[in-house]
């Protein structure tokens, strides 16, 4: 069945978000994991109740990865790698970029996927980012937009996210700043409760 009958009974910003799969038929969802459509950005737990009815109808199911009552840090960095892998290539290097940027920065950081976009972790919510077919998210959370609001001031932003068009270099320097900000910021927090 083409992709066409699902995506009519899908929202506009979850059709936007499953075209960058390339999809032809619905049964190409079959190749993926419920949690690795889900982690992609604006599908939540609506939309894959549709999609897996529309798959059901055909006698299809998304892929089973693992053991799905686990969740260690390797599930979710695995997580974060289909999250990934779900994107055209060249949103991938951007992605890949991005997520080693934050890695070299904030080595003791830790992955998962929070609000079905990677997050790294460190003593707290240290940034987000994620994926789409004209950007690149960052989200350093509402200290870290305070903090740099002139830096990012060039960039377009929504509640949390600045916005990074896939066409341009990511901004190195800023993202690595806001990364060392954000790493110290939660490492004082830590230390002034363990004061007490």
């Amino acid at each position: 069945m083409t992709i066409k009958v699902l995506y009519a009974k899908l929202t506009p910003p979850v059709v936007e978000t499953l075209k960058l799969l390339k999809l032809k038929q619905i049964e190409d969802l079959s190749i993926y994991s419920k949690e690795s459509v889900s982690c992609l950005h604006g599908i939540g737990p609506n939309a894959i109740k549709i999609i897996e009815k529309e798959m059901s109808e055909l006698g299809v199911s998304f892929a089973v990865i693992g053991n799905k009552n686990s969740t260690t840090v390797n599930d979710d960095i695995n997580l974060v790698d289909s999250y990934i892998e779900l994107y055209p290539r060249e949103i991938q290097n951007k992605l890949n970029e991005i997520r080693l940027i934050i890695k070299n920065i904030a080595p003791l950081a830790t992955e998962k996927i929070s609000y079905n976009v990677p997050t790294f972790y460190y003593l707290g919510n240290l940034v987000q980012f994620s994926g789409s077919e004209h950007f690149i998210g960052f989200n350093p959370l509402s200290t870290g937009l305070l903090q740099f609001k002139e830096e990012i001031s060039k960039f377009n932003t929504t509640k949390g996210f600045i916005r990074f068009p896939v066409d341009q270099p990511l901004p190195k320097k800023l993202i690595e700043s806001i990364v060392l900000f954000r790493t110290t910021e939660n490492k004082n927090k830590e230390d002034s409760f363990s004061v007490k």
